[in-house]
């Protein structure tokens, strides 16, 4: 009940993902805010008073401005001011689910007005540090929690946090949790495997409904809009492999030059045929050079943003900028086991609009980090990829349960033919016989 007083904006946006149990969520502390604040009050009213007393007693701006001026302009500036520090503050906040720690900022600097958010998995946790720097932070119990992941660059700090300490045992509690969830699934394999190999019934039997017909798709050519989707979508799904592409706004500044060039090249032939002809002679030569060209440059610039691929597979993360026409390649890669944190960003006001940004893929290597830049929607990329690294870890899980049950079965084999051939030594002396 005490942690639940502490849910706020973050359960809101929790909403979209079923399932989820957040645990804490917070945002930073109410003094911060307040600490803020009071400055600007204490100077609004400094400047307000000293206003009015030059005005009433030295008799300054007392010919030149109205009364209301100044007090009217003085008030807007520190209410927006003020404002501007509220939501700042109100749109940072930390959650801690289940599965995830996420820290969400908002960045509203002139000029960078954007929204970070960074997810880091409770199983990647290494160790976590409260820290109370100050007399201020212990007197009202405000401090800084400093969580460190197995990733290169894997810190995740977030500061003027109320009961820092909750934060701390909130995060050992489910780090335990998945410890021992670990464990029973241990002990679960080799129940099954041991109720396996002597054919134990199991008391629960799956009932599959007869009734139940088989969904059978035909293999047909997809339409005309899902091959359009697959070329120029800026997300699609094939098969088992998510690709993305870029914001297709993000290829409208490279377009703007050799379309306008074609248009112009188009215009001035419309114009020299039919509204007032103009027999060019060999000059015919240049618009249409010129024509082709812009043609050329526009379609090479198409192909360029479209060949540079983002893609989530069952495996591995990866980058591919391909030349247009096939002139060149480059990839890189990380095996989605790697895979320690995921940060979604959305720098400035104009990507936080239309919703594109960048996700920083962090992993074990040293420098095998990947961006997806510019990427429609990046939250939702950011789920996709832990979506994918859990459906691994799973699948991973269930090779290595049928791996060890192979194992085991065998050595219980090996074992029941030693014993049916009494080759291994009694292992408990035999019992004494009572004197008469």
């Amino acid at each position: 009940m005490e942690e639940a007083r502490k849910f706020g904006a973050g359960m809101t946006r929790l909403r979209r993902q079923p399932g989820t149990l957040v645990e804490y969520s917070s945002r930073r502390s109410r003094w911060l805010i307040a600490l803020q604040l009071m400055p600007l009050l204490f100077i609004y009213l400094l400047l307000l008073i000293g206003f009015f007393y030059l005005r009433s007693s030295v008799g300054l701006f007392a010919a030149s401005l109205p009364t209301i001026f100044v007090p009217a302009f003085l008030t807007f500036f520190f209410a927006m001011l003020g404002a501007y520090y509220w939501l700042d503050w109100r749109n940072d906040y930390l959650i801690i689910t289940e599965s995830h720690i996420i820290h969400t900022e908002f960045d509203l600097s002139p000029g960078n007005f954007g929204r970070l958010v960074h997810t880091t998995p409770i199983d990647q946790i290494q160790s976590v540090e409260v820290e109370k720097p100050n007399l201020f932070s212990t007197l009202f119990d405000v401090g800084s929690v400093r969580i460190t992941t197995a990733a290169q660059h894997g810190s995740l700090s977030f500061d003027f946090l109320d009961e820092p300490i909750v934060v701390r045992d909130t995060i050992n509690r489910l780090r335990q949790h998945v410890r021992e969830l670990d464990a029973g699934r241990e002990q679960a394999i080799l129940r099954e495997i041991l109720e396996d190999h002597f054919q134990v019934t199991d008391p629960i039997q799956e009932v599959s409904d007869e009734d139940d017909a088989t969904l059978t798709t035909s293999a047909e050519r997809p339409g005309f809009f899902a091959r359009l989707s697959r070329r120029y979508g800026a997300r699609f799904v094939q098969g088992d492999v998510i690709t993305y592409r870029k914001h297709p706004l993000t290829l409208v500044r490279h377009i703007v030059f050799p379309s306008l060039l074609l248009l112009l090249d188009i215009g001035f032939l419309f114009f020299v045929l039919f509204v007032r002809p103009i027999d060019l002679g060999i000059f015919w030569l240049v618009p249409a050079a010129v024509g082709l060209g812009a043609l050329g440059w526009l379609t090479w610039v198409v192909e360029d943003w479209r060949n540079e691929i983002f893609q989530v597979t069952e495996d591995y993360v990866i980058d591919i900028d391909r030349s247009p026409f096939g002139t060149g390649e480059t990839r890189k890669q990380a095996p989605l086991n790697n895979v320690q944190n995921v940060s979604a960003d959305r720098p400035g006001l104009f990507a936080t609009i239309f919703n594109f940004g960048n996700v920083y893929i962090e992993t074990a290597g040293a420098t095998a980090d990947i961006t997806f830049e510019s990427v429609m929607r990046p939250n939702q990329v950011q789920r996709d990829i832990f979506a994918r690294r859990e459906q691994l870890r799973n699948r991973q899980q269930q090779q290595e349960k049928i791996r060890r049950r192979r194992e085991l079965a065998l050595m219980f084999d090996v074992y029941k033919q030693a014993i049916e051939q009494n080759r291994l030594p009694r292992r408990t002396p035999e019992p004494e016989e009572p004197e008469a």
